[in-house]
C-alpha cells in the first residue's frame, strides 16, 4: 500500500550519506534521487530531483542490521526499541504538464523486540505514513495519462498506518523454530476517504535468520475504491541469501 516513488522495489538512481555515530544508536541516510515523473511530458519535464532522509534512534540495543539498512525483526538477537522518521520533497513531483505538484512524503515508525529466555522473543512494530499532494497523479483517477518510462505515475494522497506483531517460539522444531504472526495495513485515500485494507496471519520457519527462512502467510485484501476489489491469498515463500 507504500505511496512512495521508486523505480523499482523502493530503489531509485541517485546518491546518498549515511551514518551510524553513537555506537550505532543514531542511524542517519539521506540522498538526492531522480524521482518521480522524470519523463519528458510528465509533471517532471525539468528534472527536479527528490530528496530523501531518514534518522532512526535506539533506546535499548543498536539494530544489528548492515550498514543503514534495518528490519522487522532480529529473531531474539538483540532488546530493540527503535523510533525512526522519514521525510521526502520533490517539486513537480506528481501530476501533469500544466496541472503538477510538489511530493512530500512522511512516515514515524517504532520497533520494540524483546528477548524472551535463551531461544525466544515478542516483536511489536507499528508505523503511520502521510503522502501529501493536491492534484491527481498520471495514471490515476481524475488525472490524464502517462507517458512510458520508469517510476512514472500511479500515486495517490493519503494516510496509512501499519502494526505487526510476532513471537519466535522456544525450542527447536526440527532444523529451525517457528514464528507466528500477524500484520494489519491500513491506507485512507484523501480524495474520496475510501480505503485499502490489508490483514495477513502466517508462521515463518525460522532456520538462519533471515537468511534461511519459509513462509506461509494467509492474507484478506478489501480495496472500496474503484474497483471494490476483494481478495484472498495464501502464500508460501522461501528466502536464501548466502
Amino acid at each position: 500500500m507504500s505511496q512512495y516513488p521508486a523505480r523499482f522495489a523502493g530503489r531509485d538512481n541517485g546518491v546518498a550519506v549515511w551514518g551510524k555515530p553513537m555506537g550505532g544508536k543514531l542511524v542517519y541516510a539521506f540522498g538526492a534521487f531522480e524521482g518521480h515523473n522524470n519523463e519528458a511530458g510528465a509533471s517532471n519535464d525539468g528534472d527536479n530531483l527528490l530528496y530523501a532522509g531518514r534518522i532512526s534512534y535506539s533506546f535499548f540495543d543498536p539494530e544489528p542490521a548492515p550498514g543503514y539498512y534495518v528490519s522487522n525483526t532480529y529473531y531474539g538477537s538483540n532488546d530493540i526499541l527503535t523510533v525512526g522518521a522519514v521525510y521526502m520533497y520533490q517539486s513537480d513531483g506528481v501530476g501533469v504538464p500544466g496541472n503538477a505538484d510538489a511530493y512530500k512524503g512522511y512516515n514515524l515508525d517504532v520497533l520494540f523486540e524483546k528477548k524472551l529466555g535463551a531461544d525466544s522473543a515478542l516483536t511489536l512494530e507499528g508505523a503511520y505514513y502521510r503522502y501529501d499532494f493536491d492534484v491527481p497523479d498520471c495514471g490515476t483517477f481524475g488525472a490524464g495519462p502517462c507517458p512510458g518510462g520508469d517510476n512514472i505515475g500511479g500515486l495517490t494522497a493519503g494516510k496509512a498506518w501499519l502494526a505487526s506483531a510476532a513471537y519466535l517460539i522456544p525450542g527447536k522444531f526440527g532444523i529451525g523454530q517457528l514464528q507466528p504472526y500477524v500484520r494489519y495495513q491500513h491506507f485512507k485515500r484523501d480524495e474520496d476517504d475510501t480505503k485499502m485494507r490489508q490483514f495477513d496471519i502466517g508462521v515463518n520457519y525460522v532456520m538462519k535468520g533471515h537468511d534461511a527462512r519459509i513462509s506461509a502467510t494467509y492474507s484478506v485484501f478489501k480495496d472500496e475504491g474503484g474497483a471494490d476489489e476483494n481478495l484472498d491469498a495464501f502464500i508460501i515463500g522461501v528466502q536464501l541469501m548466502y
